[in-house]
C-alpha cells in the first residue's frame, strides 16, 4: 500500500444494522421501539460478556436512549432493578418513556455522572456500560465508583474502546476522545481494586484498524474483602 495513500474512512453502521452486527439477537430487540433502536450507538454487546440473572441488580452507566436497560429489565425480570444513568436529559426523557410504553417497572432512569455515580455503596450485582468508558477523561474515579456501587463478588460487564495504535490520527478521534491502551486500561481497574480481568476484542468492531482502536468486551470481578475481628 502507498504510505501517502489517504484511507477513507467508512463510518460504521447505525441502529438495526448496527445491533445486528454486534450479535443482539431478534429476541432481545423483540417489542423496543423503532426510535430506540434507531439511535442506538453502542460499540460492543455486554450481555455476550456473561448472562445476566433474574433478580439481579444492575447498573448501566452512560444509558444513553436505554436500549441496553430495556433488554436487561427484561432479562432480570419483575424482581431484578435496573438504573440506567446518564448526564443527559434528552436521553434519560426517550429512555423513561420506552421503559413505560413497554411496562418495564423495575427499570429506574436517573440522571448523573459517572465521576459522582448518584447511587449507594455494595448495590449492584452488575455494573454494564457501552461505549462510554472512553468518553471519561478520569479513569481513576469512574473505575473506582463502579467499585464502590458493586456488591462483593458484582461483575464488570463493560463494553469500550481502547487504544492500539495511533489515535491521534484516527479520522474518528474525536469520537473516542480519552482511549488509552489495554495495559493501562487493565492496571486501572486492578488499582481500584477489581480482579479476574479479561479483556478481549469484539469480533464485529465498529471501527478499523486504520482508527488504531478496538472494541473491546471488558470483564472484571469486585474482590471481597475480608473484615477479621480480633479475639477479646
Amino acid at each position: 500500500m502507498n504510505p501517502h495513500q489517504t484511507i477513507e474512512h467508512t463510518h460504521p453502521p447505525t441502529g438495526k444494522d448496527r445491533l445486528d452486527l454486534l450479535g443482539y439477537s431478534q429476541d432481545m430487540l423483540e417489542g423496543l421501539p423503532d426510535s430506540l433502536i434507531d439511535a442506538f450507538k453502542g460499540i460492543g454487546n455486554p450481555f455476550e460478556i456473561a448472562p445476566l440473572k433474574a433478580g439481579a441488580t444492575i447498573v448501566d452507566l452512560g444509558s444513553g436512549v436505554g436500549v441496553d436497560s430495556c433488554i436487561a429489565g427484561f432479562k432480570t425480570g419483575g424482581r431484578g432493578k435496573v438504573y440506567g444513568i446518564d448526564s443527559e436529559s434528552a436521553m434519560l426523557d426517550q429512555a423513561r418513556a420506552a421503559s413505560k410504553a413497554l411496562w418495564l417497572r423495575n427499570v429506574i432512569f436517573i440522571q448523573g455522572d459517572m465521576e459522582n455515580i448518584p447511587l449507594p455503596s455494595n448495590l449492584a450485582d452488575i455494573v454494564m456500560s457501552n461505549g462510554v468508558g472512553c468518553m471519561c477523561l478520569d479513569k481513576e474515579v469512574v473505575f473506582g465508583e463502579m467499585y464502590r456501587i458493586l456488591r462483593d463478588e458484582g461483575q464488570l460487564q463493560l463494553a469500550d474502546m481502547i487504544a492500539y495504535g495511533d489515535v491521534a490520527s484516527s479520522p474518528t478521534a474525536s469520537d473516542y476522545p480519552h482511549c488509552i491502551n489495554e495495559g493501562t486500561y487493565r492496571a486501572l481497574l486492578e488499582e481500584a481494586g477489581f480482579t479476574d480481568v479479561k479483556i478481549t476484542a469484539v469480533a464485529n468492531s465498529v471501527e478499523g484498524p486504520e482508527a488504531g482502536l478496538r472494541a473491546c468486551h471488558v470483564f472484571a470481578r469486585k474482590k471481597i474483602v475480608l473484615s477479621i475481628t480480633p479475639n477479646d
